[in-house]
């Protein structure tokens, strides 16, 4: 059994039995979203440095993002033109669904068809509107049964969880809650279960009660992959935008029935941890087909002397930092 995750630059697989933390891709950062279909595995990147991203105009300007496609027939990017794209789902409609975060709104991609469209929950078209960042960032989707759901991070507000149809992709409900900075969803034996992100806690809608807490300060929750006897939390560390390609990453396994930590593993350097899914078993985080290492390999591309690159975009943090701690 092993573990994809996403960090800005690169994607990574964790072999669960062994232990090992291997590099599948890097260098067309920053990767975010991860899904698949039995036809191919979709990754999302955003094309730029996020850490740029600040005023209305750069927003409205970063429509750099993409989603490529990797399969047997080689890759292709078959969405463009995103905003910092976060979580991707590929449904059971046989449609590609993508949160296209800095325009605040849903891509749905018929890949088949080769047909796009845009599904927006309300009138704000950008995460930051006159200096004030208005967005919903819309960043996680989860099908269930009949219904989608999308966490809206929300920026500086609750967090809030929007219900739609999954065929029209109309509003069928939404959940308030107290949670922040939220991320994931996961419908299951213990509620609706959401990444309180902020707070380090996974939180659950319906009794607005934290069902379970990291045991180290200032981590973030984010990325969520479960079994049958597992559930797997990404673990990210408080940072800004350019410390988030180098801090640590990781993620802690809980015991399913009881919700109790069983493991913390934790990688050095990796940057924060973006997406989780599981593979060679089955996902209820992710409604997905079973795949292995045979479409795996199509993903791994590492540049020549990415060990080199590595260091020095490493040393070029370090330096960036000192010179911004000195200017205050």
């Amino acid at each position: 059994m092993h573990l994809i995750f996403s960090t800005p630059l690169s994607i990574y697989l964790y072999d669960l039995t062994k232990a090992r933390l291997s590099t599948l891709t890097t260098g067309m950062g920053e990767y975010s979203g991860i899904s698949w279909d039995n036809s191919a595995i979709y990754l999302a990147h955003s094309n730029i440095d996020n850490a740029s991203l600040k005023t209305e105009q750069d927003y409205r300007n970063s429509n750099k993002g993409y989603v490529r496609s990797y399969s047997n027939n080689g890759h292709f990017i078959i969405s463009n033109g995103l905003s910092m794209p976060h979580q991707i789902l590929s449904d059971s409609l046989g449609r590609l669904l993508i949160t296209n975060t800095g325009h605040n709104c849903i891509l749905v991609t018929e890949i088949e068809k080769k047909k796009q469209s845009v599904c927006k929950l309300n009138d704000i078209d950008c995460e930051v509107i006159n200096g004030i960042k208005v967005g919903d960032h819309f960043n996680s989707l989860y099908e269930l049964n009949d219904s989608l759901y999308i966490v809206a991070h929300n920026n500086n507000r609750k967090s809030v969880i929007w219900e739609l149809d999954l065929s029209s992709l109309k509003v069928k409900k939404t959940y308030d809650t107290q949670a922040e900075w939220a991320h994931n969803i996961f419908i299951c034996e213990h509620g609706m279960i959401i990444c309180d992100s902020r707070n380090g806690s996974l939180y659950e809608i319906i009794s607005g009660e934290t069902v379970w807490k990291a045991d180290e300060p200032f981590v973030i929750t984010r990325g969520l992959a479960a079994n049958d006897d597992y559930i797997f939390v990404g673990r990210s560390e408080y940072g800004n935008r350019l410390s988030r390609r180098w801090s640590d990453g990781g993620f802690w396994i809980l015991d399913r029935k009881t919700l109790k930590t069983l493991n913390l593993v934790k990688f050095k350097k990796t940057g924060c941890v973006n997406e989780l899914r599981l593979i060679n078993s089955k996902d209820d985080c992710h409604n997905a087909p079973l795949i292995g290492m045979e479409e795996i390999k199509h993903i791994i591309s590492i540049p020549p002397f990415n060990n080199m690159r590595k260091k020095f975009g490493y040393l070029n943090y370090k330096f960036k930092s000192m010179m911004t701690k000195n200017k205050k």
